[in-house]
Parts: C-alpha cells; sequence; structure tokens
C-alpha cells in the first residue's frame, strides 16, 4: 500500500435472480483480499439501478427543490416502491434538465456494513451507465446523439442534447438496435435528423449489437471498445467526478 494514498479497488455490483443479493459480489471482494483500508468504488449495474431525467422547472431550481422534483419523478415512473431508494442526479447548468440515478437504500446500507466488516472503505457507488459514458465520452462528436449501454440482459437508451439529456430509457436487450432507436425516436416526435448512435457493451455481455449500413436503417451505428465490468485494482489517487450514487 502506497504510504501517500490508500489501495483502490473497482469491483461490480450485477444483481442477479439467480442467487441471493450481493453473493457474487462479496465472493468477489473475499477473492480480492483487499488489504485493510483499501477504499472500494462499487460499480451498480443492470436491475440494481434505474435511471429518470428530470425537467428543468424555474420555481424549482436550488439543489433542495431539485431533488424532490426528482423523487416526484421516479415516484411517478415507478410507483411508492421509490420511496425507498436514494437518488443522485447530476449536475448542471441553469435551464437544463439532469440525468438521475435511484439505488434501493437497502442494499446501500448492506454495502456499508460490508466494507465496515473487512475494514474496507466504500468510497463511492456509481451507476453503470454513468462509468460506461465516461470512458467514452472523447470519443462522441459534439451535437445531438444517443449513447446506448448493452448490460446482459439489458439495453439502455440514453438520448442526449448538446446541453441535456432528453431521454433515457432500459430495455431488454436484442440485436436490432436500430428498430429500439427508431421506435423511441418516433414515440419522443422529435422533429430533426437522425442522430449518430455510439454503442458500448459491457465485456461480459453474451448478446452482440447487430451492425446495420445506414443505407438500411438509416442511423449511423458506432460501436465502441468494450468495457469491462469486472475488478480492478486502481493505484492510489484523488477521488474523481463522475456521477455518484452515494
Amino acid at each position: 500500500m502506497s504510504r501517500w494514498f490508500p489501495e483502490r479497488l473497482e469491483l461490480w455490483l450485477k444483481p442477479s435472480k439467480a442467487e441471493p443479493l450481493l453473493a457474487a459480489f462479496e465472493r468477489e471482494l473475499d477473492g480480492r483480499a483487499a488489504a485493510p483500508g483499501t477504499h472500494v468504488t462499487c460499480i451498480v449495474s443492470g436491475e440494481g439501478v434505474r435511471y429518470g431525467v428530470v425537467p428543468w422547472h424555474s420555481d424549482m431550481a436550488t439543489p433542495a427543490q431539485r431533488h424532490i422534483l426528482a423523487e416526484h419523478c421516479f415516484t411517478e415512473a415507478y410507483g411508492d416502491v421509490a420511496r425507498g431508494w436514494t437518488l443522485r442526479q447530476h449536475s448542471a447548468g441553469y435551464g437544463a434538465a439532469t440525468l438521475a440515478c435511484a439505488i434501493d437504500t437497502p442494499l446501500l446500507d448492506r454495502l456499508a456494513a460490508l466494507m465496515q466488516a473487512r475494514r474496507l472503505k466504500l468510497s463511492s457507488v456509481q451507476p453503470a451507465l454513468m462509468v460506461a459514458f465516461n470512458a467514452v465520452r472523447r470519443r462522441i462528436d459534439p451535437g445531438m446523439f444517443w449513447f446506448v449501454w448493452v448490460d446482459g440482459p439489458w439495453t439502455t437508451l440514453l438520448l442526449m442534447s448538446p446541453g441535456e439529456p432528453l431521454h433515457v430509457k432500459r430495455l431488454a436487450s436484442a440485436t436490432e438496435l436500430t428498430r429500439l432507436i427508431e421506435r423511441e425516436w418516433f414515440a419522443l416526435g422529435i422533429d430533426a435528423p437522425r442522430c449518430p448512435v455510439y454503442v458500448v457493451r459491457a465485456a461480459s455481455a453474451a448478446a452482440a449489437v447487430a451492425r446495420q449500413a445506414p443505407s438500411e436503417s438509416g442511423w449511423r451505428v458506432v460501436e465502441l471498445p468494450a468495457l469491462a465490468d469486472g475488478a480492478a485494482h486502481l493505484p492510489g489517487m484523488p477521488a474523481d467526478s463522475r456521477l455518484q450514487a452515494a
């Protein structure tokens, strides 16, 4: 361990119906044999995290008011179960919508207890969508675009304008990606030329994204490098600025 910075470990949490919650994560954590004091970043993917776009309202512009609005948006979209979730939203400029994420509060509590029992420090909990986006954001051209995150059985579609998120939706993964995009584009009623579609897949995802020529689909699909979604040791470094869920 560095004398100046603690060791850092990045682990992915992928909730599965095949085994109890946190079982695979706990097994992976113990297998890494992290030294006491290690700072652990937990990246939550799949069904463990939900996303939503929080619209802008001039009469609800303070951080506290924006949080209340985010809670209302998630409750409206997911029902009363959302009242038991912890919400975080990305900061944005005045007049812009924000992208928010939500994770079960009991899950966060169990993660914290798991780390404490092993004398580790839970430095942050991050949504997989933003981790994937931040990994490739410099490869994305300015302007409106779709960002597609394919994570096992789930595909998350994020439509971004130059200044704010416009739409986010999680769907069952499918090889006919452009058909999904076309359906969402039509439902949104956007009167604009089709924008680029940037695709990132988790390296462990079994489903492949079918490539379709622009002449056939009308969409320019850009497949970016897959994102490793396993465990990784990180050198000691200051905390990053990625959207955090806790």
